[in-house]
């Protein structure tokens, strides 16, 4: 019987740990799997870890990822030497993130070092700033754990984060028509909304042309024409505080007023929104210059996805105002 017929097997029966074992005897084995490359076996490890988040929660994920790790640390590599070990960490980072994010982005650091290693070493074809851990230290560069008041709504944005993270993995993109959708139900119906089409059309043509900074200035707009909608349209509010034309606002002044005024219906919502509105203040070369973690394309691809989905979950919260 094969590793994958025989692994397969044993997972439709939830057999978890003999599935692990047949994995990790296998690449122990390198009988068919280099242990050192992660071409071929992280697809297994993905489906075992998924099975095992359906029937035992993330706990057990965790666990599985650790022990993988550990396997690779103690018993691949002294037998193989060095082993790329970046998919192990990436996902082992990913499901920290509810509990610790200091300790999950000290994760994908790992797997990012991991990544710059076979791209330096063992010449890999995809340069280490355009694979998985890269984007998402990127995008969690600034964003830490006291963002958010509960742990439901950290669970919410890391939600959207990472839906709108595996969409740009595989190179899925929303439907222009479903975002235009939730904008209609959250822009009041006035000439704001025309505005907001504008701006999405020359968003999706941003995506086309494959231009990084065009991408995130204009999904930054987007927001600002949200925001100003809300504010103006929806809540008649004309000034800003200070006496400031409300129209006449930038994006971080709407931001904090629509915040104080209640306009985002979850925290999950506003974190996704606060995410876009710094990646929009890093269209400065000043600010780029201060960013560990560069903008790239395909993070700022992840940028947009994470605010378009974000649409979605207010349109699903109806025409409700927020609490904060």
């Amino acid at each position: 019987m094969c590793i994958r017929t025989e692994f397969m097997s044993l997972l439709s029966e939830d057999r978890f740990d003999a599935a692990k074992e047949v994995l990790q005897d296998e690449l122990n084995s390198g009988r068919l799997i280099d242990p050192r490359l992660d071409r071929h076996w992280p697809e297994l490890a993905d489906k075992l870890s998924i099975e095992i988040g359906s029937n035992l929660g993330r706990t057990a994920v965790i666990r599985f990822w650790e022990d993988m790790l550990r396997f690779f640390v103690e018993v691949v590599e002294p037998k193989w030497g060095h082993a790329h070990k970046g998919h192990i960490q990436f996902r082992l980072g990913l499901a920290l993130l509810l509990d610790d994010m200091n300790r999950a982005k000290k994760f994908l650091e790992a797997s990012y070092q991991e990544d710059k290693v076979l791209v330096e070493e063992q010449g890999a074809v995809v340069a280490a700033e355009v694979q998985s851990a890269y984007v998402a230290l990127a995008l969690l560069e600034r964003i830490e754990d006291r963002e958010f008041s509960t742990q439901a709504e950290k669970l919410g944005f890391i939600g959207i984060l990472f839906e709108a993270f595996d969409k740009t993995i595989i190179g899925e993109e929303l439907n222009s028509q479903r975002v235009i959708q939730a904008l209609v139900k959250i822009v009041p119906p006035d000439e704001q909304f025309s505005e907001c089409v504008a701006i999405s059309h020359e968003l999706r043509e941003a995506l086309k042309r494959e231009l990084p900074l065009a991408i995130v200035l204009l999904t930054g707009t987007l927001l600002e024409a949200v925001l100003l909608s809300q504010l103006l349209f929806k809540r008649k509010q004309e000034t800003l505080p200070g006496g400031k034309d409300i129209r006449r606002g930038e994006l971080g002044e709407l931001f904090a007023e629509a915040e104080k005024q209640g306009v985002f219906p979850s925290e999950a919502i506003k974190a996704a929104c606060r995410l876009v509105k710094l990646f929009r203040n890093r269209v400065h070369p000043g600010n780029e210059m201060l960013q560990h973690y560069k903008l790239t394309l395909r993070v700022a691809k992840t940028v947009k996805g994470i605010f378009e989905h974000a649409l979605l979950k207010w349109e699903e919260c109806g025409d409700t105002q927020g609490s904060m």
